[in-house]
């Protein structure tokens, strides 16, 4: 799960990219939808299994051949325990389990600093749940499969590193690894810009990758990314379904409500905090968020679920929905 994309975004020029509405239609959403929205980076990776082995074969650095989708929801064991959607979740060739994250913008409570911790906490609670919830069995732990937890970010996370792709695996305080069982993979799109006056034929598979997932959408790099999805046929691909994506009026209007419910939030948190009170945040925006997560997920929807969607505190929306029913 994500924030939205920006609609105003800037490229790393400075400049609102396309102009003279080029980027926007009339409808106010981007012409082309963002894969790094996570509606519509999942809508990609789960109609081309093509394209997504090939992503999840440049991520995690092994050879794929084969991707089998799986229940993007993990079954919760009791009513304390929190409940997961991912916007990936599959196993591949030997059975080794892979989650993918798309986030778009930086995770609500992560905005105020630079550690990014919530992201990254997230990221840790969903490897340790997939790894947890395999079915075992009649096996012994050793043949467990592996899992892999991959968190994209259209932002940059660590800014410390030059690197765009950041893998953590359990060691010691030697460097030395417990088991190449488990690995969480945070990918950050944000430093694709390094990359962008590279030769397309010189980039390797994972810089074509990472360049077209922060530039589809950009009209001034669309001769880019037209040599990009020319020269790899997965991620071209990808790029016909985003087309197809883009012209589907549903899923235009859903992404203008979900970022007006998202604006309409972070304006009143900032309210709120200049006001000296936090209770703001579970007022009016709080409410849009709501009503567009059950409008998503069904009337029926759980509060585990509507939080889980809107990325609210689960006792918030409890608190909310409890008042707002005894009205």
């Amino acid at each position: 799960m994500s924030g939205v994309s920006n609609n105003n975004r800037y490229d790393d020029d400075g400049i609102n990219d396309g102009g003279n509405g080029e980027y926007l239609a009339e409808d106010g959403v981007p012409r082309i939808l963002p894969p790094t929205d996570d509606r519509v980076f999942k809508s990609i990776m789960t109609t081309s299994l093509d394209s997504l082995r090939d992503l999840i074969t440049c991520l995690i650095k092994l050879p794929v051949s084969t991707v089998e989708l799986r229940n993007a929801e993990l079954p919760t064991m009791t009513t304390c325990e929190k409940m997961e959607r991912f916007d990936v979740n599959c196993s591949i060739d030997d059975g080794t389990q892979v989650e993918v994250e798309m986030q778009a913008s930086a995770m609500k409570y992560d905005s105020a600093d630079n550690r990014h911790e919530n992201v990254k906490c997230r990221a840790i609670y969903n490897l340790c749940d997939l790894h947890a919830k395999q079915d075992g069995k009649g096996k012994v732990y050793k043949d467990f499969v592996r899992s892999f937890q991959v968190t994209i970010c259209d932002y940059t996370v660590y800014p410390e590193y030059d690197e765009f792709v950041i893998p953590y695996t359990f060691r010691n305080d030697w460097g030395d690894e417990l088991l190449d069982m488990v690995c969480i993979i945070f990918v950050e799109l944000s430093k694709a810009a390094k990359l962008k006056n590279k030769p397309v034929e010189t980039m390797t598979p994972l810089e074509k990758w990472l360049i077209y997932l922060h530039y589809a959408n950009q009209p001034k790099y669309q001769e880019l990314i037209n040599n990009i999805t020319e020269s790899r046929k997965e991620i071209k691909m990808a790029q016909n379904i985003l087309d197809n994506i883009s012209r589907n009026e549903d899923e235009r209007f859903l992404y203008r409500e979900r970022r007006k419910a998202e604006q309409d939030y972070e304006h009143g948190i900032v309210g709120a905090r200049m006001e000296g009170r936090m209770e703001g945040r579970i007022e009016g925006e709080m409410e849009g968020m709501i009503k567009l997560a059950r409008k998503h997920l069904g009337v029926y929807a759980t509060i585990e679920q509507i939080a889980n969607f809107a990325e609210l505190p689960y006792d918030d929306v409890a608190k909310y929905i409890e008042r707002i029913n005894n009205n």
